[in-house]
């Protein structure tokens, strides 16, 4: 790159020093052989950068190349030797406390503390980015290996502090009493309407031809296969192979999950695209089966992206429930 007087002034500032031409092509033919075309070629100073890391909206995504300062290294020395020698429940608590200050600078839900250890991830509107940030996160944390798929194979708060409690002490954490559940899930509203950008066919139990585990090819054919898309074939395939390990993840977390049959008490409005070739207006009546309050649907034209395509019948749809909920006090 190349800048004027000016600009290489701000660059420094912001910890960005200049690449001499023929590094900066060296570094970009090293990330293509291995098969990282999206990676940032950068010479920088991160002492600098840190300020900004510090204000942007998701500063565990750098938590793997900020440099930490020996201060930094002895904190978290010590925090792990504060761990390794307090009482199983004293420990517990504490990493605990970390999960939750982590999952709040990750997802900028000011009420971490106060969500149900037992709420799943992927329900706070946690996204594929989100899920490796808070590993890299917890990985810098508590300096140990913290693998990718932590949020998938351990989709809650409970989960994941249990998971680290295990590697760090080497040992399981004693089970906490808790009440036993009813045949209805608590909830914290008099009625629900899930609504997604895209048709959502209700929880199910794992598929009886599940694709997570084949090979990257054959794996990334059976998505081409049974995931519809209007984008050309050829662009959607080279974007699928630059995401192949988030997408694995994605879709072994769908095809893994099992639902509970317990039931929701509030009713629960859906919306169903009537050209969707991915959820069908049969689908969608299952999710009748996950409340005890009732179950309204409402039908509007287009396909899977219904939100995006038909944005005024949606909306139509939305006001009707609503006003069907207030029209029964609900």
């Amino acid at each position: 790159m190349s800048a004027k007087p000016a600009e290489k002034d701000v660059l420094g500032k912001l910890g960005f020093e200049l690449i001499p031409p023929d590094q900066a092509l060296a570094a970009l033919d090293a990330a293509d052989a291995a098969g990282r075309p999206l990676s940032l070629i950068a010479d920088m100073d991160w002492q600098k950068f840190q300020v900004f890391i510090d204000f942007c909206p998701q500063p565990s995504a750098f938590a793997n190349v900020a440099t930490c300062t020996e201060s930094e290294v002895s904190k978290s020395t010590d925090r792990i030797q504060k761990i390794l020698t307090a009482s199983d429940q004293e420990a517990r608590a504490l990493i605990e406390r970390a999960v939750r200050l982590e999952l709040k600078s990750v997802t900028l839900i000011e009420s971490a503390d106060r969500i149900d250890a037992d709420q799943r991830f992927n329900f706070m509107g946690m996204d594929s980015l989100m899920a490796l940030s808070l590993a890299a996160a917890l990985e810098t944390y508590f300096q140990f290996d913290v693998p990718n798929t932590l949020t998938y194979n351990h989709p809650t708060i409970r989960a994941v502090s249990d998971y680290i409690f295990t590697q760090l002490r080497g040992v399981e954490p004693a089970a906490e009493a808790v009440p036993a559940p009813g045949n209805q899930a608590p909830t914290s509203g008099s009625w629900l309407l899930a609504l997604n950008r895209k048709g959502c066919n209700p929880p199910k139990g794992p598929p009886n031809q599940p694709i997570h585990d084949l090979p990257d090819d054959a794996f990334l054919a059976e998505v081409l296969d049974k995931y519809d898309s209007d984008q050309d074939p050829a662009s959607r395939t080279k974007a699928l192979m630059r995401t192949v390990d988030l997408l694995r993840a994605d879709l072994t977390l769908f095809e893994t999950y099992r639902p509970s049959d317990r039931r929701i008490t509030p009713p629960i409005g859906a919306i169903c695209a009537l050209d969707d070739p991915l959820v069908s207006e049969a689908a969608m009546r299952d999710w009748a089966d996950r409340t005890t309050g009732g179950f309204h649907l409402y039908t509007v034209g287009g396909g899977h992206h219904m939100v995006t395509d038909r944005p005024v019948d949606v909306s139509g749809a939305v006001l009707k429930f609503i006003a069907q909920m207030d029209a029964k006090g609900t």
